[in-house]
């Protein structure tokens, strides 16, 4: 991951945050790990697992909602990089218990699910920079809305 900056988005009299395309820059991974953690225990959960169709395998519904916040925090998309990384990086593959997630379960999760990812990151944003919700939202909006975007690889 990199340090390039999302463009800042602000509303009228709020501070920019500076929030570094990968948060784990501002936090430390273990940090951003334990918040995305926290994060998910502190909301509603609509089901105990996740399909994306019938045929596909089961995953852990909590399991599958950190892996897609945590990687919408390190700047990854909820597709195939989140895949990848899941099979690649230590911190991606404890968070889904040792466990590969295919890149479709992945993104159907996400368009199912937008409003909760957006719950969860919100949460990680305001653990991460200390600042309330307000300030952050179009950050966490920018991010989840050029999620697809963040399936490109970035530059170095």
């Amino acid at each position: 991951m990199n340090g390039t900056a999302f463009p800042s988005q602000w509303d009228a009299g709020s501070e920019p945050v500076g929030v570094p395309l990968d948060l784990a820059e501002r936090t430390g991974a273990v940090r951003l790990m334990r918040l995305a953690l926290e994060s998910v225990q502190g909301v509603e959960l609509p089901a105990k697992h996740f399909k994306a169709s019938p045929e596909d395998a089961m995953y852990s519904f909590p399991v599958v909602l950190t892996a897609v916040a945590y990687a919408l925090a390190r700047g990854v998309g909820a597709g195939a990089r989140l895949e990848a990384c899941i099979e690649a990086q230590p911190d991606f593959r404890y968070l889904c218990s040792g466990r590969g997630i295919d890149s479709r379960t992945l993104t159907t999760f996400f368009e199912l699910h937008r409003g909760l990812v957006r719950d969860v990151l919100t949460r990680i944003f305001v653990g991460a920079t200390g600042h309330p919700a307000s300030v952050i939202a179009a950050q966490v909006e920018g991010r989840l809305t050029r999620a697809s975007d963040l399936e490109l690889p970035l530059a170095a």
